[in-house]
């Protein structure tokens, strides 16, 4: 599961075509947005001490991005479930059995996981790290490890930092805000003010 969240309400929520997309070998799903789990139970639960240390994290990148006059960004979650199948092993399954319909066709799901030739480093905030796949490459991927019972993992990043709030962006939000009245909940508005509204509804998703 993968999410985009901006902490903003206006046209935040996946279309139609994002939810009718199917996995590929490189997407593994829809990427919903803020409006689409707003009134769902869906949480980064990571634990008290963690959740602390987290938002204590986001809170100096964010200072650091007002201060340089930069909107517009989103947190990236992406969220891993080792208790289900990866939905790209039925892609392919799907796949080559299209290509050999002359052949007995089994099942296109699976639980067994599509093989990747790269090591995910589960690391929570303390520390403390687990391997759960081999690699030959010298990348990581960085995880937190959910305090739940289920054991899904985190990816969290800021993206897209390069918006300055200048004469352009400036413009936008008086004309979208002011004149057409759709005040604070759009996603273009004063550095200061994103920040603080991004803030507000990262401190209510990430709980511990």
């Amino acid at each position: 599961l993968i999410l985009d969240l901006k902490g903003s309400t206006t046209n935040r929520h996946a279309s139609e075509k994002d939810l009718k997309a199917k996995p590929t070998e490189s997407f593994t799903g829809t990427i919903l947005k803020d409006n689409d789990i707003r009134n769902s139970d869906l949480c980064v639960d990571v634990g008290k001490e963690a959740a602390k240390q987290l938002r204590s994290s986001l809170d100096q990148d964010v200072g650091f991005l007002s201060a340089q006059g930069i909107i517009d960004y989103s947190l990236l979650v992406g969220i891993h479930y080792p208790d289900l199948p990866d939905p790209r092993t039925a892609m392919m399954q799907e796949a080559a059995a299209g290509k050999n319909k002359g052949r007995r066709r089994g099942s296109i799901t699976s639980n067994r996981p599509l093989s990747l030739d790269y090591e995910t480093q589960v690391q929570s905030l303390d520390g403390t790290k687990v391997d759960i796949r081999k690699r030959t490459s010298s990348s990581k991927a960085v995880a937190f490890k959910s305090a739940g019972e289920r054991g899904e993992l985190y990816y969290i990043g800021i993206i897209d930092i390069l918006i300055q709030f200048g004469i352009f962006k400036g413009g936008e939000y008086l004309f979208k805000a002011k004149l057409k009245g759709e005040g604070e909940k759009i996603s273009v508005i004063p550095p200061e003010k994103y920040g603080q509204r991004f803030l507000k509804f990262m401190n209510y998703f990430i709980r511990g």
